[in-house]
């Protein structure tokens, strides 16, 4: 996927005594400003609430939300019926009788832990933690553990590349207001290596059916700008939570990072987080922490292996 946003410029041009250095990157082999990532300074809410009917996962969080602020529903149920779902501030995993919310305002995660009683908070997330320049590895390995589809072009697309898979994390990053990282149709020099794939149809629930991948890839980023690897590495870590690609909602798109040497096998699906204790601190608010329960209960222990169900995520 290209984007096709235009190529933001700050108006303060600095003095040129304090403008930013030019480098010449030898992997690149282009000079090029380095300018440190913004992070965003929003914090990622996980939810876990029941869902013992199975039924359809939007609709449940919907209903739930509506409970305790119709305008927020009002508003969320507005972005459900728009063609783009990447502009949808949440996103959900569902689980055997439960779903995982992931939402990235807190007025979403307040207004779920409010409206359904048996609901909890499983984990809070600082989004700067999405980007860590200067520790990132060389090669990106990304898990994916439901049958992931792009568009291009109004198309289906069934290929890891690149620029559709980071394409689409960009547009959803930046769809939540964040500042940018990275022009991914600008990023050359990266060697895309299928370690695993596979193909599947997955019946998602309006009933229709999906073909998409799964499997592991390796993005090898050591010949571009260490800006670019860490852009890509942040675009990685976001994309854990927020999935990649169409029917995200649906529980397809689902992806992990990979550690080196870490094995991945057909219908593991490991969430990136692992539940712990609320955590009693100002990045945590106090409406959050009261509502998720008694403070200090740590959640069930990370899932392991579990076989496949195409049904949904």
């Amino acid at each position: 996927m290209h984007p096709d946003d235009e190529t933001r410029t700050d108006p303060l041009v600095p003095a040129e005594e304090d403008a930013p250095p030019v480098v010449v990157d030898d992997a690149a082999g282009e000079a090029s400003e380095r300018l440190p990532l913004r992070a965003p300074s929003a914090v990622v809410t996980v939810v876990r609430m029941g869902n013992p009917t199975n039924g359809d996962a939007i609709s449940r969080v919907l209903t739930t939300i509506g409970r305790v602020d119709l305008a927020l529903a009002d508003e969320l149920h507005a972005q459900v019926s728009v063609d783009d779902p990447a502009i949808r501030p949440y996103s959900v995993v569902r689980r055997a009788a439960t779903l995982d919310v992931v939402a990235f305002r807190d007025d979403i995660a307040q207004a779920l832990l409010r409206g359904d009683p048996e609901a909890r908070l499983v984990t809070r997330v600082a989004a700067s933690s999405f980007v860590r320049e200067g520790e990132d590895a060389l090669d990106i390995r990304l898990a994916f553990e439901t049958p992931t589809v792009t568009r291009i072009s109004g198309h289906d697309h069934l290929l890891p590349d690149l620029h559709s898979v980071f394409g689409s994390l960009a547009k959803r990053w930046e769809a939540l207001g964040w500042e940018p990282v990275l022009d991914v149709a600008e990023v050359k020099r990266v060697a895309v290596w299928p370690e695993h794939l596979r193909y599947l149809t997955a019946r998602v629930e309006d009933g229709r059916e999906q073909r998409g991948y799964i499997g592991v890839v390796r993005y090898a980023v050591d010949r571009i700008r260490p800006q670019q690897r860490a852009a890509l590495w942040a675009l990685a870590r976001f994309g854990e939570y927020r999935a990649v690609g169409r029917g995200t909602s649906h529980g397809l798109g689902r992806i992990r990072v990979l550690a080196r040497n870490e094995r991945w096998e057909p219908g593991q699906r490991v969430s990136v987080w692992t539940p712990a204790s609320v955590p009693a601190d100002p990045a945590c608010p106090g409406d959050l922490l009261h509502l998720s329960g008694a403070a200090g209960r740590r959640g069930p222990r990370r899932e392991g292996p579990r076989e496949v169900r195409h049904a949904s995520a």
